[in-house]
């Protein structure tokens, strides 16, 4: 089901874990190819990306970081797309993606294009306020990515498996990722179950590059009864359409609002 060239999964129990795991592989590739500057997570503020230390790091809510500090090192934080509390200016007549766009190149370039491993984004914000990224600027921090060099992370824990009226909210854009994370709705949070998938080509270097076993893991990854319930759980929203239902929901929502407003 995911896009594009993102066929290898390794499963995790939680939106939490898959983001540290993610985290983790990176920094882990990147170090193998020799650059190990190259360990820097920029995320955004108002971003959520789980409880565990790694995740709470590239968290952007300011109640999860003050709990849990002091934070791991390496993680950055840019500006949100969000007209409302723009991080740059006092209003955004573009939703706010303008002055995104730029803290995210601000941000890469004040901690040097070399020491950045990776972007993460939500295709939509959710915990930090669902905001809803205008048209374009997915694209324009792919292009950042591919400019610097850096890998692009699409967290997907919440918007991924039909919730956005597609099967993964970036499809949304035309934009794939170079690694996804995902949780939640794989098994419509019935049984705990979340992973990363990775592109082929990442996959394949990962493989050459390596000499040893991969130090990561978790007890239930991959559990037997979890990837059960997701198959036939999978099994169920495609034979019911309900990635079409969410879609033509999401119309007839859209038009209540714009009647209210």
């Amino acid at each position: 089901l995911a896009p594009a060239d993102l066929y290898v999964c390794h499963f995790t129990s939680g939106g939490s874990e898959s983001n540290d795991t993610v985290f983790k592989l990176i920094r882990h590739y990147f170090k193998l190819k020799g650059e190990t500057n190259r360990y820097k997570i920029i995320a955004r503020y108002r971003a959520y990306h789980g409880v565990t230390m790694g995740a709470t790091s590239a968290t952007g809510i300011p109640v999860f970081r003050q709990m849990g500090g002091p934070l791991a090192d390496g993680f950055v934080q840019a500006g949100a797309p969000y007209s409302y509390r723009c991080d740059k200016c006092e209003s955004c007549a573009e939703g706010g993606a303008a002055c995104a766009v730029q803290s995210m190149e601000e941000a890469i370039l004040r901690e040097g294009p070399d020491t950045v491993a990776a972007v993460i984004v939500e295709p939509i914000q959710g915990a930090g306020g669902v905001i809803v990224p205008p048209p374009g600027y997915m694209k324009e921090i792919r292009r950042l990515c591919d400019k610097y060099g850096i890998l692009m992370i699409a967290d997907e824990v919440i918007t991924g498996f039909g919730r956005t009226g597609k099967w993964f909210g970036m499809e949304h854009e035309g934009v794939v990722a170079d690694l996804m994370t995902f949780a939640k709705g794989i098994t419509s949070g019935y049984v705990p179950l979340g992973g990363v998938i990775l592109n082929d080509g990442l996959h394949k270097e990962l493989a050459e590059l390596s000499t040893a076993v991969l130090p990561h893991g978790y007890t239930y990854s991959g559990h037997p009864t979890a990837c059960a319930v997701a198959l036939k759980n999978l099994e169920i929203i495609e034979r019911e359409n309900l990635v079409a239902n969410a879609a033509a929901m999401g119309q007839v929502l859209s038009a209540g609002l714009e009647q209210l407003k």
